[in-house]
């Protein structure tokens, strides 16, 4: 197992593709597929860029890639019959993933804040207004299968 499986397990999990990443980090698609296929080794400084990119702390990087969860795993309908234990991730899955998506979300909510505190009260009214009319747009707002 290597630190490359690893990058490209997060990569398809935040579904980005390596053009993007390799785009976000400087480097050619070609390098990025090698680094994820181990032809060539990731260097600590590498490995920083890619997790900034990624919006993951290198400890994630650093984890076995069998433990980082792909996305073919079906919802759970509660109101279906049981399902097996084989298909419930395990707990450090679960907190992979959960860490995954804190980071996105502390990533996100610090843009947001950013850009929000820079508006005049105007502004930030107009940003309430045109958020909330979105809301309201089906082509918008999450389906009950999101």
């Amino acid at each position: 197992m290597s630190i490359g499986e690893t990058v490209k397990k997060v990569r398809l999990f935040k579904k980005i593709t390596q053009k993007e990443l390799a785009s976000k980090i400087g480097i050619s698609p070609n390098t990025l597929y090698r680094y994820e296929h181990g032809d060539i080794s990731l260097s600590i400084e590498m490995l920083n860029k890619i997790a900034n990119a990624l919006n993951v702390s290198t400890d994630i990087l650093l984890v076995d890639p069998s433990e980082i969860p792909d996305r073919s795993h079906k919802k759970i309908n509660f109101n279906s019959t049981p399902i097996s234990n084989e298909s419930i991730p395990d707990k450090k899955q679960i907190a992979i993933s959960l860490k995954i998506l804190q980071d996105q979300f502390r990533d996100l909510q610090g843009t947001l804040e950013k850009y929000y505190s820079q508006l005049n009260i105007l502004g930030q009214i107009e940003v309430n207004n045109y958020v909330e009319y979105l809301s309201t747009k089906e082509e918008y707002t999450k389906s009950e299968e999101d």
